[in-house]
């Protein structure tokens, strides 16, 4: 196997791992739901289409899907608020 298989291997292991727990994070509250949101954001986020294939109102929105939680109204409940 060369390296260019290795990696493409790995990356579906972690992909395939990182599926599982955005449908069932295997840990108790009060990490369940940040595993579990983290998780869904990178499915989300691999999902990028091929370069020149997505129109700029397309990727607009696959931004403001991505990064809703940011938003104002929702910021209050987000993950990456640090407060």
């Amino acid at each position: 196997m060369d390296e260019i298989e290795i990696l493409l291997e790995r990356n579906s292991l972690a992909l395939e791992r990182i599926a599982q727990i955005a449908a069932a994070p295997g840990i108790g509250d009060p990490y369940a739901a940040f595993f579990q949101s983290e998780a869904c954001f990178i499915m989300k986020a691999h999902k990028e289409p091929a370069a020149g294939e997505a129109s700029l109102q397309e990727l607009a929105d696959r931004d403001r899907e991505l990064y809703q939680d940011l938003a104002e109204e929702n910021y209050g409940s987000s993950f990456g608020n640090p407060a």
